[in-house]
């Protein structure tokens, strides 16, 4: 058993806490809802509506749940990045529990403390993404894997439905499960718990293959499960390569100068042999650098689950460094105040202007100018909402489910209904709706479309356009009129 926590050092900790919370909640919504958003968040809505196994087939079971069992408590947006804040405020105590658990609070200190000062951290965990939830759900897993490692707690079920949850939050989580293994490795091996963790491992897996099975026979979905995304014919070295490059722009943007002090603790941990760090170090690895090589296209947001880990490199390095010194931790300390400066300038940017994000391409056209960004839509649905004003019968339609699933983030009054998928089988037939003399509206994200909707001969008439930054494609508001048209051919 661990002693309980010295008070300044629980007093630390809670402080760490409470500025990150206040850091990531500020000033939540200045970011425009994107596309992933408003997927997710529209799943976790159909929760209520009663498809209560459908997000079993989405890759991200448990984020969806999560999302479903806050969704009534505000505006669906705020609601769902403040579920990625409190996701953020577990990572931190996981982490510090998981260093503590090896008998480290301090360096656990130390990381936690570069951790909230991460402006790659910081940016995902403002934002609804089941990567967030999923660095929660590894750092768990670490945490109660280690305490099972060195005294045999938690139980067996506990520790299995631990690992279970890493690849129901996100599938891509199964690289993870090798850290349980790996914190037992780093301990004597006593039969006991060698026979615990196989049990854990044989309950979890067996779950996982259940649950797929299901999933199969429900929704056919086992082939999207367990796919990738590699654009055209793509070979792995290429794939790989392009992972690489990107990996490195992000590390460069998000990470920066400070990412030194996690090579420090890498090399620390090599060179030490210390227990904790090596732990550590395969988290960067099971949590991050795996998706490198595995063939599919890499993102940013995918490397969540090792910052985490990353941190505590960091922590490690920080720590050491304030025990060679004869001046304490002024070194550590002015070093930590280096990482805030870094972040000060990129918090300050998300706060005020996020468009003037220093981004990587990748990740500028996803949440800035691409088809995915919601840049634009806050201002046609509140100039939607001012027509259905005037015209309380009128029908809304999104060009596409990407257009409709991001306008919904924004949408003013759900009881007059939500806007509906232009051609989708469930929604009024838009030639019958403008037949009949009633006044029907239609979204279009200029990226892709052009409104032209398949050639009918409906007229659009364009009512407005709502721009979005750096030269990104408008949104445009068109409203369907019944007069022949058609558009010149090109």
């Amino acid at each position: 058993m661990h002693k309980p926590a010295p008070a300044t050092t629980r007093t630390i900790l809670c402080a760490l806490i409470l500025i990150s919370t206040a850091l990531r909640a500020h000033a939540l919504l200045a970011l425009p809802g994107f596309l992933d958003e408003g997927q997710y968040l529209r799943w976790a809505a159909e929760v209520w509506e009663g498809r209560l196994l459908f997000p079993l087939s989405s890759a991200k079971a448990l984020e969806i749940y999560w999302l479903a069992l806050l969704n009534p408590l505000g505006p669906v947006l705020f609601v769902g990045r403040a579920a990625s804040v409190l996701a953020g405020t577990l990572t931190i105590s996981a982490m510090w529990a998981l260093a503590r658990s090896w008998g480290r609070p301090q360096p656990g200190l130390w990381a936690v403390a570069f951790y909230v000062v991460q402006p790659w951290a910081f940016f995902y965990e403002r934002l609804t993404t089941a990567d967030t939830l999923l660095a929660t759900a590894v750092v768990m897993l670490a945490w109660l894997a280690s305490a099972h490692a060195r005294r045999a707690r938690p139980s067996t079920p506990v520790l299995a439905l631990a690992m279970l949850a890493v690849p129901l939050t996100k599938f891509s989580g199964l690289f993870c499960l090798a850290l349980p293994a790996l914190a037992h490795a780093l301990q004597p091996l006593r039969a006991r718990r060698v026979r615990q963790l196989l049990a854990a491992y044989t309950l979890a897996l067996g779950g996982l293959a259940l649950l797929l099975a299901v999933t199969a026979l429900r929704y056919g979905a086992l082939g999207f499960l367990l796919g990738g995304s590699r654009p055209g014919n793509t070979s792995w070295m290429a794939m790989t390569r392009l992972n690489l490059a990107d990996l490195r722009d992000s590390v460069r943007l998000y990470m920066g100068a400070p990412g030194l002090l996690v090579l420090a603790g890498a090399l620390l941990a090599l060179l030490r042999r210390d227990r904790l760090l090596l732990l550590a170090l395969a988290g960067v690895v099971c949590g991050g650098l795996v998706f490198t090589i595995t063939g599919a296209r890499s993102f940013s947001r995918y490397y969540m689950p090792a910052l985490p880990f990353a941190a505590l490199l960091a922590g490690g390095a920080l720590h050491g460094l304030a025990r060679a010194q004869r001046t304490g931790s002024m070194p550590s300390a002015a070093l930590l105040l280096g990482c805030a400066a870094y972040f000060s300038s990129f918090a300050r940017s998300a706060y005020s202007d996020p468009a003037q994000l220093a981004l990587s391409d990748v990740d500028r056209i996803q949440y800035i100018t691409g088809t995915s960004a919601g840049y634009g839509f806050s201002a046609a649905a509140t100039f939607v909402a001012a027509q259905l004003a005037r015209e309380p019968q009128a029908i809304v339609f999104g060009y596409d489910l990407p257009v409709r699933d991001i306008l919904r983030l924004y949408w003013h009054d759900p009881a007059s209904g939500n806007p509906h998928v232009l051609w989708d089988e469930h929604a009024p037939p838009v030639i019958d709706v403008v037949a009949r003399g009633t006044t029907a509206f239609v979204v279009v994200d200029l990226t892709e479309d052009v409104a032209n909707f398949n050639g009918l001969t409906i007229r659009p008439l364009e009512l407005a356009r709502f721009a979005r930054p750096a030269g990104g494609s408008p949104i445009a508001v068109y409203k369907l009129l019944a007069e022949p048209f058609a558009f010149a051919p090109p």
